[in-house]
C-alpha cells in the first residue's frame, strides 16, 4: 500500500504532549478506495398513523376467514358424526330376517343359517348369504336376499321337490329331479322309492350318478305302477312281480324295452303254469328266468 502524500500527513506528536488529545479528534484525510459503495441512511416516517394503518392492514390479512375451508371442515365433521351414528346405532343393527317361501324347511333355521342375525346392514352382502344358505341347506334350490335402511332384510327362498326317496336302511333322503341329494322334510312316501341294501346314497348336496338317474327315471316311466325300486351294485336296479318273485332290470336308459320283454315273458310263463323263481331281462338278446 502507497503511503499518503507528504501533503495530507501530520506530524506525531511527542509523548507527553498536551495537544496529543485535540490532534488525535482530527481524522486524516484519505483517498476514497476503488470498488467501495458509499450507503447513506433514509430516516423512516416518523407518522405514527401511517404505521398503525399498516399494522391494521397485515392484521386483517392474517386473521381472514376462509369460507371454502370452513364449509369442508363443516361438511367433514358432519359426515364423521352420521357415521358415528349409523354405526353404533342399534337401529341399524339387524334384528330376524324375514323368511318367505318355505314349505317344509323352518324359517328359524334358515334365518340362522343366514348369519344376518346381529348383523350390521352396512356388512351385509346379498350374494354371499345366498351362497352360504345354498351350502348349508341342500333342501334350497334357490335363494334371493334383499336387505334395505334401517335394518329390513328378507330371504326368498324356494325349496328343491323330491323326485324319489332314497332308502338305505333307516336313513332316508329326498332327490330332486337334477339329482340332487337333500334331507327329507315332509311327507315322501308318496314319491318313488328306492331300497338300497349296499349302496348308500351321496352325500347331502352332491348328486346322484347321471347314468343310475336315468335309468331311474326312464324305468319309472315305463312302468309307472312300480312305486317301489331296488337297486344293489351287482344287479342294479329290480322290482317285485305281483306274484312275489324279482325282476332284474339292471342299468340304462332302454327301460321300456326291458319292460315290454318282462310283460312277454311273464305272459307266457302264465300259460303254461310256471311260476319262475326270478326274471332277468338285463340283457334284451338272452333274457331268462330261474325255477323254483
Amino acid at each position: 500500500m502507497k503511503p499518503y502524500p507528504a501533503k495530507f500527513s501530520t506530524p506525531s506528536p511527542a509523548r507527553g504532549s498536551g495537544q496529543r488529545r485535540r490532534r488525535n479528534r482530527r481524522r486524516p484525510l484519505r483517498w476514497p478506495q476503488r470498488g467501495v459503495r458509499r450507503y447513506e441512511a433514509v430516516a423512516l416516517p416518523a407518522s405514527r398513523g401511517v404505521y398503525a394503518r399498516n399494522r391494521g392492514l397485515r392484521q386483517a390479512t392474517e386473521f381472514k376467514i376462509d369460507r371454502r375451508r370452513l364449509s369442508s371442515a363443516a361438511l367433514l365433521a358432519i359426515v364423521l358424526l352420521v357415521g358415528v351414528w349409523i354405526g353404533f346405532d342399534e337401529t341399524f343393527y339387524i334384528a330376524v330376517p324375514k323368511v318367505t317361501g318355505q314349505a317344509h324347511v323352518p324359517a328359524e333355521e334358515i334365518a340362522r343359517a343366514s348369519g344376518l342375525i346381529g348383523l350390521h346392514v352396512a356388512w351385509a352382502n346379498p350374494a354371499e348369504v345366498e351362497s352360504r344358505l345354498l351350502e348349508a341347506l341342500p333342501s334350497l334350490r334357490a335363494a334371493r336376499v334383499t336387505c334395505a335402511l334401517p335394518a329390513d332384510c328378507a330371504i326368498a327362498v324356494t325349496e328343491r321337490e323330491p323326485l324319489l326317496a332314497w332308502r338305505w336302511g333307516d336313513a332316508v333322503v329326498g332327490v330332486d329331479a337334477g339329482g340332487v341329494v337333500y334331507s327329507a322334510r315332509g311327507d315322501v312316501q308318496s314319491v318313488l322309492t328306492i331300497e338300497a341294501s349296499d349302496a348308500p346314497p351321496p352325500a347331502l348336496g352332491e348328486r346322484i350318478d347321471p347314468d343310475l338317474m336315468t335309468a331311474i327315471v326312464s324305468a319309472a316311466q315305463a312302468l309307472p305302477d312300480v312305486r317301489t325300486f331296488r337297486y344293489t351294485l351287482a344287479r342294479g336296479l329290480e322290482f317285485a312281480d305281483a306274484r312275489g318273485y324279482p325282476v332284474y332290470l339292471g342299468t340304462g336308459s332302454n327301460m321300456a324295452d326291458r319292460a315290454a320283454l318282462w310283460r312277454a315273458l311273464r305272459a307266457d310263463l302264465a300259460s303254461r303254469e310256471i311260476v319262475p323263481a326270478y326274471i332277468d331281462v338285463r340283457f334284451l338278446l338272452a333274457p331268462y328266468y330261474g325255477r323254483r
